[in-house]
């Protein structure tokens, strides 16, 4: 009987259909979702984010942090010590975790799965990462997984399929937006 079929994938199809008769006029469905392991995933590959950075973001990045020529662990120790409430954090460093946040959503992979769990659980029912939001969530649960960031994934129901074929062949469904920040 439900072989195949992931309880996930049931559950989405029943709240998208109760949300649709419910209101009408819906057509978008989308997540608001916390990001639990990034902050511990950047720890161990800020210096693969570093290396995709160009020399006038790590001199911007150093301006930020008040160091002339940071490393990449120096520039995270100083992001963690920064306060993350919106305006707060610099520019520069913002421009970091947003990035580090796409790569981490959008390419970041473990035993063919992608990185985060509850990626998995929204990519795996065909759901898009739409788009990542700085200060989501500022509680200090969500400070210290995420440096406070959330994500949206985005449920278009006519390309689920698509999506979840092409997660089985090793691509990751990501908006222009989260593309754009690699």
């Amino acid at each position: 009987g439900l072989k195949g079929v992931s309880f996930g994938d049931s559950l989405i199809k029943r709240v998208v259909e109760t949300l649709k008769d419910e209101f009408p006029k819906l057509k978008t469905f989308a997540t608001l979702s916390p990001i639990p392991g990034f902050r511990n995933w950047l720890s161990k590959h800020i210096d693969d984010v570093w290396g995709t950075l160009s020399d006038k973001e790590r001199v911007e990045l150093g301006h930020a942090v008040g160091l002339e020529s940071p490393t990449a662990q120096q520039v995270l120790g100083a992001a963690d010590r920064m306060s993350v409430s919106g305006a707060d954090q610099p520019k520069a460093v913002r421009a970091l975790l947003l990035k580090s946040a796409a790569l981490y959503l959008g390419k970041a992979w473990q035993d063919n799965k992608p990185f985060d769990a509850v990626a998995r659980f929204h990519l795996g029912n065909g759901a898009r990462v739409e788009r990542i939001n700085w200060a989501g969530d500022l509680s200090t649960k969500g400070v210290k997984q995420s440096y406070g960031l959330m994500v949206n994934y985005l449920y278009d129901l006519k390309r689920l399929e698509r999506h979840r074929q092409g997660l089985l062949l090793g691509k990751i469904a990501v908006s222009s937006a989260v593309e754009s920040l690699y």
